[in-house]
């Protein structure tokens, strides 16, 4: 796959060369309001976006200063203009209109004074440029918010009433910034922040652009997702005042993958932003729980403005806890497995001899069920296998399995996760299943395969906020424990419809034994990898040379060590 990101970059610097950081475009000398804090407090930062490289057009006549209008209604605190032209279609002039708009204070009436406040720009532009400005494209102020049934409390916080942020919108230039007088331009167009991503700008450069924000008194918002740039904004943060970014898309490959924030903000020296992949309430609330400061969403909110206050509720509504330490456990875990090696889970685990023998050879989950079942486990062997690693300095994860939420075995399960003794909830029962008793606790969903409808509810989930999803074999009458694989034919095409499962995120369980993991791993490479029946002497009991012998061949198809 062509890497996206040179191509926008390689486009970027003939630009700058024939155009220079204005682009061509007549801008004003002097900057014409104050700057305005950039996300000082927890909020969410609403995006002007067009179009993007992955889906094409998004909103191509969206109505600048009529959707910054709606974002202010929604509760955002910042609006991000992707300024981009040729991969976005953005413009310094979309920047230009959001800053000058009404909007931007507050002082935008509701009906149909957007366009005045455009024309009054003075800008005037030839070819494309002025694509985004046509009147049918106006977004209309009636947002669809309840103007008083849907107010409550969530939205009391400073700087808020009801559902619209009350002070002054603060504004983020989105671009692929390469020079140092790009961040002059931005300021003189009205941007209190810029985005800096690290990935494409060497250390000096980097320090160099940032120092000029700072002079300016606009923010520097550093976007990361390797080591690498983590080491480098590590050292800019002890220079000049910056805030991080975390990119949960690849911008090479524009691939999401929503363990990459998790597994970075333990090591992010400053506060930092969610950015990307926000799609759904759900993953507002993620970002939350993770600890992150804000959350930037961009195609949800110019494609479906009238619902972004749903998301930017959901974020401000959740803070960190047990589920974002769950998830960041989880993917530290899978950083540190840099050979390629999946995450294992052993499961149907009934003896502390099993689970300690399963975490020696390397296991990163043990599973306990917690139904009806001749794997059945015990709170009391819960509390036994967490009490044999209370001294160690990792551990596995522990994970709860249950098939009914009403039942007194699904019920024990969550008071040990709620405890602490487990570290999630594992929910094998109805995989749309909305309930305040699995929202409460970290848990993940198994979906049973077994035709071709089932790639839709996969896709579905995942879209709705899923982190990661089990997949299981669907045979009709059971509950896991079948020891069959999902057909190859029918895996194969689930992972072209849904191709982010191709390249992270692939959990598999079902007929994993030693025979079958090497093959599964070579064409699969699967992310996280469930055996349990096909390592067993009987049900629950553990196979000693079958433990062996499937992490053997995990490490001779990954050429790794334990």
């Amino acid at each position: 796959m062509p890497d996206i990101l040179d191509t926008i970059i390689e486009r970027r610097k003939r630009d700058l060369d024939a155009l220079g950081p204005t682009f061509g475009l007549d801008l004003p000398l002097r900057r014409e309001r104050p700057v305005v804090p950039f996300l000082k407090e927890r909020g969410a930062i609403l995006e002007i976006k067009r179009a993007s490289p992955s889906k094409g057009d998004i909103a191509p006549n969206l109505h600048v200063a009529g959707l910054c209008a709606q974002y202010r209604r929604a509760g955002a605190r910042a609006v991000s203009v992707l300024t981009e032209p040729h991969f976005f279609k953005g413009s310094l002039l979309d920047l230009l209109a959001a800053t000058r708009s009404g909007a931007a204070t507050g002082e935008a009436p509701c009906g149909n004074g957007f366009a005045a406040s455009q024309q009054s720009s003075g800008i005037v532009a030839s070819g494309d440029q002025t694509s985004g400005f046509a009147a049918a494209g106006a977004a209309p102020c009636d947002s669809g918010f309840a103007a008083a049934g849907d107010q409550d409390s969530r939205y009391q916080a400073s700087g808020y009433q009801g559902r619209e942020f009350q002070g002054s919108l603060a504004f983020l230039r989105k671009d692929f910034l390469l020079t140092v007088d790009e961040i002059e331009v931005s300021y003189r167009c009205g941007a209190d922040a810029v985005l800096l991503i690290a990935r494409i700008l060497d250390l000096d450069l980097l320090v160099a652009m940032a120092k000029k924000a700072h002079e300016l008194g606009i923010q520097a918002l550093v976007e990361v997702r390797t080591r690498e740039d983590v080491e480098k904004l590590t050292i800019l943060s002890q220079t000049v005042p910056v805030l991080a970014g975390v990119n949960a898309r690849d911008l090479a490959t524009f691939s999401i993958d929503p363990l990459i924030p998790a597994a970075m903000i333990g090591r992010l020296p400053v506060p930092a932003v969610y950015e990307s992949g926000i799609r759904s309430p759900a993953m507002a609330r993620y970002a939350a729980q993770l600890g992150y400061q804000g959350i930037l969403v961009g195609e949800e909110a110019a494609r479906n403005p009238e619902t972004a206050g749903d998301l930017v509720a959901a974020f401000l509504d959740a803070g960190p806890d047990q589920t974002g330490r769950f998830w960041q456990n989880l993917a530290e875990r899978r950083e540190r497995h840099e050979n390629g090696r999946p995450l294992v889970k052993i499961c149907g685990l009934t003896r502390v001899t099993d689970a300690l023998s399963a975490a020696e050879k390397g296991a990163d989950l043990l599973g306990f069920i917690f139904a009806e079942s001749k794997r059945r486990a015990s709170a009391e062997l819960v509390r036994e296998v967490h009490s044999k690693f209370a001294s160690a300095p990792t551990r596995p994860l522990l994970v709860g399995v249950i098939t009914e939420l009403q039942s007194s075995l699904a019920h024990e399960a969550l008071a040990l996760c709620s405890e602490g003794l487990l570290d999630v909830i594992q929910w094998h029962g109805d995989p749309l299943l909305n309930s305040p008793l699995l929202d409460r606790l970290p848990h993940f969903r198994v979906v049973s395969v077994g035709d071709r409808e089932d790639i839709g509810l996969v896709q579905n989930l995942l879209t709705g906020g899923e982190v990661r999803l089990l997949l299981d074999t669907r045979v009709e009458g059971r509950s896991g424990g079948t020891g069959m694989m999902i057909r190859s034919e029918l895996l194969d095409e689930l992972l072209q419809r849904i191709p982010d499962l191709s390249s992270n995120g692939l959990w598999l369980a079902g007929g994993l034994g030693p025979d079958t993991i090497g093959p599964v791993i070579e064409r699969y490479t699967p992310e996280l990898i469930d055996a349990s029946s096909r390592l067993e002497s009987e049900p629950g009991i553990k196979d000693e040379e079958k433990l062996r012998a499937f992490f053997n061949a995990i490490t001779g198809n990954t050429n790794g060590v334990y």
